[in-house]
């Protein structure tokens, strides 16, 4: 009687995935035994996050009911949660599609133009809480203000702006994030790359402060492109015109103990002491850029140059 009751519950449970099968992904995730342990979460994940999940699952050569059981996808579907804008949401003639990353101030999505046909990013500023919340706003405005101004192959191009639901909102290029693993022959293209952008910045008057592996992407004709100037530091010339608002000087996120905005690791001891930035802050980053890609263990003709780059004296670095 035991092993027929087994017998039927096994049948049920396998009649049940196959009916389901053809209707919906998110049942046959809810119901297949693989995930019954966790197929609250997994169905809850699965709702949150919709068909990009599934993109996301393929691109890592992962079954979708595993994917949804890893912290990458937890941490996903938290912040699309915690995002104002969802997939299928419309801007305009954009088209919400999925949510690709977060930065310091804004949501980074992938949207599609209807008018265009084409695949843009968008990054949406997500508000802050206290009093640095306008100023946080009036930097993500001057960052698309600034990158709209600018024309350089190796810098972000940003096609249009507005707002959403009253958060500001810019559209940009959709590249590709920077692989792990570079070869010798490729970083020397991307320090070359890296070097014609900040040296652009450096000439008008902007230290990028965040320079990463996060914030170097891949355009299709295979050209680097440095983006982000969240926490830039502009100083003062012309470009306070484009930065109306933040006021004059080392304008910053905030003043006092939080002007040392940056990524430890890649930032120069004097920002992360707070005081107040060069070019060499940039060079520092680069070095240190340069290091991480090379695992920590560069070729004998790099370590100078990457030695060089990152000392802590700002006038040795080259």
């Amino acid at each position: 009687k035991r092993a027929g009751k087994r017998a039927t519950l096994h049948l049920t449970c396998s009649f049940r995935r196959f009916v389901v099968t053809p209707y919906s992904k998110a049942d046959r995730i809810k119901h297949d035994p693989a995930v019954r342990s966790s197929s609250k979460i997994a169905f809850r994940r699965y709702a949150i996050l919709g068909e990009p999940a599934e993109r996301v699952a393929a691109d890592l050569g992962l079954p979708i009911q595993r994917y949804l059981a890893t912290p990458a996808a937890a941490a996903l579907s938290a912040d699309l949660a915690a995002s104002a804008l969802h997939p299928d949401d419309r801007i305009g003639g954009l088209v919400a599609v999925a949510l690709i990353g977060r930065g310091a101030t804004g949501d980074v999505w992938r949207v599609h133009d209807e008018a265009s046909g084409l695949d843009l990013a968008l990054k949406l500023f997500r508000p802050h809480t206290g009093v640095q919340s306008e100023r946080a706003r009036a930097r993500f405005c001057a960052e698309a203000r600034l990158l709209s101004a600018f024309r350089h192959p190796n810098l972000m191009r940003v096609f249009a702006s507005g707002t959403f639901r009253g958060e500001p909102y810019f559209t940009m290029e959709l590249l590709r994030p920077l692989p792990e693993r570079l070869s010798s022959r490729t970083l020397a293209a991307l320090g070359r790359d890296l070097c014609r952008a900040l040296a652009y910045l450096h000439a008008h008057g902007v230290v990028h402060r965040d320079l990463k592996p996060d914030n170097v992407l891949v355009a299709p004709d295979g050209r680097y492109v440095l983006a982000d100037l969240g926490i830039a530091h502009f100083s003062d010339d012309a470009l306070s015109g484009f930065v109306h608002g933040l006021g004059r000087g080392n304008p910053t996120l905030a003043d006092g103990i939080d002007r040392a905005l940056g990524t430890p690791g890649f930032a120069a001891p004097e920002q992360m002491q707070g005081k107040v930035v060069s070019p060499a802050a940039d060079i520092h980053a680069l070095g240190a850029l340069f290091a991480a890609l090379f695992d920590g263990r560069p070729p004998f003709a790099w370590r100078i140059l990457i030695r060089d780059m990152t000392s802590s004296l700002p006038m040795l670095r080259c």
